[in-house]
């Protein structure tokens, strides 16, 4: 902007005075903000573009798929049978596209909203595990799925997500691998009590991916490179999608890999652990498509008693432990300082040398000490009044068992306990 006069001089000359102001960044910031409300308006209506058409496109695809379940409870020829399967698995891959359009768009629009309810952790993985592993095994590879003892049952957040993501990255894992391996492994790692954060990782032995590709795979709409969009297919919305989800969530995602060598997409999750102890945890069956990985506990034995170390180790013995014995107290403290890594203490309280309670509050003291995350201590004791089991636990003790001890609650209280 300018503002000037005419101005005659005393000789007669005439020129002009006045001030100019440059307003050319304050000009330039205006229509940045413009183009930006531009770019949100634009970026809403893509969204709710992307989501009525979604919505719009499965009204007649509830019936196409609907069809081949019709038509299967028919009397077909081997020849109907293969059509009908054909058909019937092409509107699952559309009825997947279509979901995947629905959420990208959900969670651009800012609509999509996380739950907080209680699940099994386990149950989860293990129907993962199953679904994933028939259809790996019809790929001819291998598939392990590895969960930690130390991962809690029951947690309090999203399992459908949960469950979404997983199955993307073992689906991927499956897709991009011709033949080998595809491996999930999850476990924890406690804050406290009440907090995790569980670290899953889905490893496959597959085609891998290109260092200077890596950075795109999260990317939305994009796979590794147009050959692989060719070769395989898929929208390139699945690893957006899941990254976004973990973030809502509190999580991260991050992948390693190397053309030709596979690829491991790891991911962590918080989660409020909830509901130890219920009843249907009693009999919970050994599951059919995981493997729990028990050699991680190490389990100390601090007894004097020969007879009940012998007893103790007996129950234990076919649970997959590391099983490590002390027969007194201040031969346990040395033994979990020397250790360095135990993950539950079973503790006698009546023992020569320095009995049970000594040994736990020179623990206590020595964890804090050094800044360490508290072991669990589990107070065994044939002094079972009220008083007794006060003391046990005000010298720091987790829980409190009165002997004799059986061999379904030991169990059922070192596999709750959680691992450093």
């Amino acid at each position: 902007t300018t503002y000037c006069q005419l101005v005659t001089g005393e000789g007669g000359e005439v020129y002009l005075e006045g001030m100019a102001t440059d307003i050319s960044e304050r000009k330039l910031k205006e229509q940045a903000e413009i183009e930006k409300e531009a770019a949100l308006a634009a970026n809403k209506s893509k969204s709710k573009f992307l989501a009525t058409m979604s919505h719009e496109i499965r009204t007649p695809l509830n019936f196409i798929m609907g069809m081949p379940d019709i038509l299967s409870e028919t009397d077909l020829t081997d020849e109907q049978n293969k059509i009908v399967n054909m058909f019937k698995s092409s509107g699952e891959g559309l009825l997947r596209l279509i979901n995947e359009i629905l959420d990208f768009s959900k969670i651009e629009a800012g609509q999509i909203i996380i739950d907080e309810i209680e699940f099994n952790l386990v149950e989860l993985l293990d129907s993962v595990a199953c679904i994933m592993s028939v259809q790996a095994r019809a790929e001819g590879l291998r598939f392990e799925c590895v969960v930690h003892e130390n991962i809690p049952r029951w947690v309090k957040g999203d399992e459908l997500r949960v469950r979404q993501i997983l199955m993307n990255l073992v689906g991927n894992a499956i897709k991009f691998t011709d033949e080998g391996l595809v491996k999930v492994e999850v476990t924890a790692d406690y804050s406290d009590d009440q907090n995790v954060q569980v670290s899953f990782s889905v490893s496959d032995t597959g085609i891998g991916i290109g260092k200077e590709k890596i950075a795109t795979v999260f990317e939305s709409f994009t796979q590794a490179d147009s050959s692989t969009t060719r070769k395989y297919g898929g929208t390139g919305l699945g690893l957006t999608i899941s990254k976004r989800l973990l973030e809502l969530m509190g999580g991260h995602i991050e992948v390693t890999s190397s053309l030709g060598d596979g690829t491991m997409f790891s991911f962590t999750l918080p989660f409020e652990v909830c509901c130890a102890g219920r009843e249907d945890e009693e009999s919970d069956p050994v599951k059919a498509c995981i493997t729990m990985d028990l050699s991680s506990k190490k389990v100390l034995i601090v007894e004097d008693s020969k007879s009940n170390q012998m007893l103790i180790e007996h129950y234990l013995k076919d649970s997959g432990y590391i099983l490590l014995v002390a027969g007194n107290g201040l031969e346990g403290l040395n033994m979990f300082k020397e250790t360095g890594d135990i993950d539950v203490i079973l503790m006698d309280m009546q023992m020569p040398v320095m009995d049970g309670i000594d040994a736990t509050m020179a623990i206590r003291a020595y964890e804090k000490e050094r800044n360490l995350l508290p072991v669990q201590i589990v107070a065994l004791t044939a002094n079972a009044f009220e008083d007794d089991k006060k003391l046990c636990l005000d010298s720091g003790c987790d829980c409190f068992m009165a002997k004799p001890v059986h061999k379904e609650d030991l169990l059922a209280t070192i596999s709750s306990s959680r691992a450093k």
